[in-house]
């Protein structure tokens, strides 16, 4: 049996009351726990229970409960899998002075994904494929979304050098709604690691968005570089 457990938080959005309007702030609290089984060799069960909470600009409050059942696969010493399944409760509601009433809703959890890994000639390369769906909160209007997604990555690692490149898309299930979205997206990126806990990251992004029957007027680009540490892990 082996357990684990994670608590994060996050914020983010515009800077300033003009993008503020476009692109609301929006602060996120998550917790959760698991646990592992290691049945056969190649085979592993985790029970998982997840716990969010985001509120959009003060406003708009989305509280989602999730549980899944994954089991782990291997297949061979290059090729795994993992299958998950669950179910999430959500509540979607505003502070009192808005008026609206709490809105609660069940929703299904999944994905399944594939990974294959391999080397030789001083490299290690990872090809990754995911399909899934799971409840969303949206970054601009702050309501829950109900949305499919598809994941395809290549990862190459040469000694202290690692570069990548990617593909996703992303749709809203129910497309009926004045937020639905769709999201097409490609991507590139490349790391160098100073030491074992620093490294140099870059990447580039282009993606094509469709609201509802509306299709940006032109690609969306997004560009960044930084400074990643990553802490050796405490030993208790």
């Amino acid at each position: 049996l082996r357990l684990h457990e994670y608590a994060s938080y996050s914020a983010h959005g515009g800077l300033g009351s003009a993008t503020e309007t476009l692109y609301p702030r929006q602060y996120q609290q998550a917790a959760g726990a698991g646990l592992s089984q290691t049945l056969t060799r190649r085979d592993t069960l985790t029970h998982g229970l997840d716990a969010q909470r985001t509120t959009t600009s003060g406003r708009a409050q989305v509280y989602v409960l999730s549980l899944r059942e994954t089991w782990a696969h291997v297949f061979s010493s290059a090729t795994s899998g993992q299958l998950a399944a669950g179910l999430a409760y959500a509540r979607e509601a505003d502070v009192p002075e808005e008026g609206r009433e709490p809105l609660d809703t069940w929703l299904p959890v999944g994905e399944a994904s594939l990974m294959s890994r391999w080397s030789g000639e001083g490299a290690r390369a990872a090809l990754t494929a995911a399909v899934g769906v799971a409840p969303t909160v949206d970054w601009l209007s702050g309501r829950l979304d109900q949305r499919g997604y598809v994941n395809l990555a290549f990862t190459e690692e040469r000694r202290r050098f690692t570069w990548f490149v990617g593909g996703s898309g992303m749709t809203s299930l129910d497309q009926s709604t004045p937020n639905a979205l769709t999201i097409a997206a490609v991507a590139a990126g490349a790391s160098q690691r100073w030491s074992r806990e620093i490294s140099v990251d870059a990447n580039v992004t282009a993606s094509r968005q469709l609201f509802g029957e509306n299709i940006s007027a032109s690609t969306l680009w997004m560009a960044f570089a930084g400074i990643t540490y990553r802490p050796n892990p405490w030993r208790l």
